[in-house]
């Protein structure tokens, strides 16, 4: 019984001391176009944060389909600490997007997977509207 006690014990403490599988990817309008960083939280652990690509499906009612990736990069780019990143091949249109984005920080040392699900509408003057939408369930 003890034993039983302890490996339930050690199993419910280890699945609290994981890292998310998933960190919030921090999403703004620059240029009139969603543009892409890291949370301040892993931005300050490391000045050299390296784009590792990018993933964005349009979502329509429950389905996802992939709407743009970035290509495969032998050098990683680099994402100066404070900086975001925008695609402008990207032809955003008005809808749902759930974004995917990989950095590594330390040359490479540490990898994170960072996501967020935004709706892009268009103003009066033809400006996207960027709002947060909770996480679909795909």
């Amino acid at each position: 019984m003890i034993k039983i006690t302890l490996a339930c014990v050690l199993l419910v403490s280890g699945c609290h001391l994981e890292k998310p599988y998933f960190y919030p990817l921090d999403v703004v309008l620059k240029e009139n176009m969603p543009c892409f960083s890291a949370p301040y939280n892993i931005q300050k652990k490391s000045r050299l944060l390296q784009n590792r690509g990018v993933s964005v499906t349009k979502i329509t009612g429950k389905k996802g389909q992939i709407f743009w990736q970035s290509e495969p990069q032998s050098t990683l780019p680099v994402i100066p600490a404070g900086e975001c990143v925008s695609y402008p091949d990207i032809n955003w249109q008005e809808g749902d997007y759930a974004i995917l984005m990989g950095i590594s920080t330390n040359n490479d040392a540490e990898r994170y997977r960072l996501s967020k699900s935004i709706r892009l509408q268009k103003d009066k003057a033809g400006n996207f509207m960027l709002q947060e939408i909770r996480q679909p369930d795909l």
